[in-house]
């Protein structure tokens, strides 16, 4: 028996799971990598929403404030 065919087989199966195991750790690249870029725009979300927060309770304190001095004149 020739011993290309059985190296050819082996070779196409070597192949084939090196391939298999590279698409794969190139995956999981791209998914942790999407996933921490959602953590940081999730994060800097939350951060924006309460400087907003806090911008707003602070002007509604001012406007409080001004009413208040307006109304004991």
């Amino acid at each position: 028996m020739n011993p290309l065919w059985i190296i050819i087989p082996v070779l196409v199966v070597i192949s084939a799971s090196f391939g298999y195991f590279v698409r794969r750790f190139i995956a999981e690249q791209k998914m942790r990598s999407a996933e921490e870029a959602s953590r940081k725009i999730l994060e800097d979300t939350r951060k924006e929403s309460e400087a907003r927060k806090r911008e707003a309770i602070l002007e509604a304190k001012e406007e409080a404030l001004k009413v208040k001095n307006e109304l004991e004149r």
